[in-house]
């Protein structure tokens, strides 16, 4: 199957997720019953014989939501920056003016 058909059935697929997803707004429906069960079955025969792009899509979810948690992490080390660096209770060895503090988390 070329690149062209690949990307339309898998573009269908998300505009159906998509449009479960907003099923709760009002609006006229763009395809008749028929036709989207045409296309359901269209996407499922194309991911039971690409069970490929299952796993790339997989990946991708794991590796954005990896870049997420990275985010979260730096943005709470961020804000508790002064807390980390200032505590008088924390072993510390070096000059207290140092340019360059290392944190470890255990």
């Amino acid at each position: 199957m070329n690149f062209k058909l690949k990307h339309a059935v898998l573009m269908t697929t998300l505009a159906l997720l998509c449009r479960t997803a907003l099923a709760d707004t009002p609006a006229e429906a763009p395809f008749t019953p028929a036709q989207q069960e045409a296309i359901g079955k269209i996407a499922a025969d194309y991911l039971t014989a690409h069970p490929e792009i299952l796993v790339q899509i997989s990946q991708k979810l794991q590796a954005q939501q990896a870049q997420e948690q990275a985010n979260a992490l730096t943005e709470g080390v961020l804000n508790n920056q002064a807390a980390l660096l200032n505590d008088k209770d924390t072993p510390a060895v070096g000059p207290a003016d140092a340019k360059v503090a290392v944190v470890e988390f255990f």
